[in-house]
């Protein structure tokens, strides 16, 4: 619970600071951006199913679109996901086909804790917002002989909200690219609620890290 009046207050003072400054004319506003991506999300690893494991972790990339609200504020949408091709598993006797997916859709905003200039091509951010995540894990079961028919399938699905606190770190290269890495950690509400309430030991917090690049779409007063 302090975790989530942290970034409320962080919030409020964001919103807050990029009212009051005006943003400089050679800043960027519209960004597109693409990173290397390792996220261990809290609640993916939930289980085996026929002997094929779970996700553990969402990687290996993700993309974001981002819109500065000031010279040292910025909101942010990012996407992840893994979409792996079907797997199979054969004893003679029937067969298993396996297939899954999870993702990770993003909504951040990164205030700047350094006052941007010109001649520093170095940034810092703290960053806090929400991630909603889903995943599935499904297995078809056939029978063989002669003529293959579905005998059964089984399902595991997970869908959580999230929050998310970080730090992240740019450097510019020009006027439209920067290079970016970011360190992020989450905590999961449903799991949270549900270990305080229920007494259940669910997965509560996870971690992971990007870098990229970010390339800007244009730029205020071009």
């Amino acid at each position: 619970m302090r975790f989530l009046f942290y970034f409320l207050f962080v919030s409020c003072l964001s919103v807050d600071v990029a009212r009051a400054q005006r943003i400089n004319p050679d800043d960027s506003r519209l960004y597109l951006g693409l990173q290397a991506s390792y996220m261990h999300y809290p609640g993916l690893n939930f289980g085996y199913i026929a002997k094929f494991p779970s996700f553990k972790a969402i990687y290996p990339l993700a993309g974001t679109l981002g819109y500065r609200l000031s010279a040292n504020s910025s909101i942010e949408l990012g996407f992840t996901g893994r979409f792996p091709a079907e797997q199979s598993a054969s004893d003679g006797t029937h067969t298993e086909v396996y297939s899954s997916y999870a993702y990770a859709a993003s909504f951040l905003m990164r205030q700047s804790i350094l006052h941007p200039a010109r001649s520093t091509p170095w940034n810092i951010d703290v960053v806090g917002g929400f991630v909603i995540q889903g995943a599935q894990q499904v297995v078809h079961y056939y029978q063989n002989g002669g003529t293959q028919y579905a005998a059964g399938s089984s399902a595991d699905n997970i869908d959580d909200i999230q929050l998310a606190l970080g730090l992240g770190a740019c450097y510019r290269l020009g006027p439209h690219w920067q290079l970016t890495g970011d360190v992020q950690g989450q905590v999961s509400l449903i799991s949270s609620v549900a270990n305080s309430a229920l007494g259940t030991h669910l997965e509560q917090f996870g971690a992971g890290a990007s870098v990229g690049i970010r390339y800007s779409l244009w730029r205020r007063g071009k």
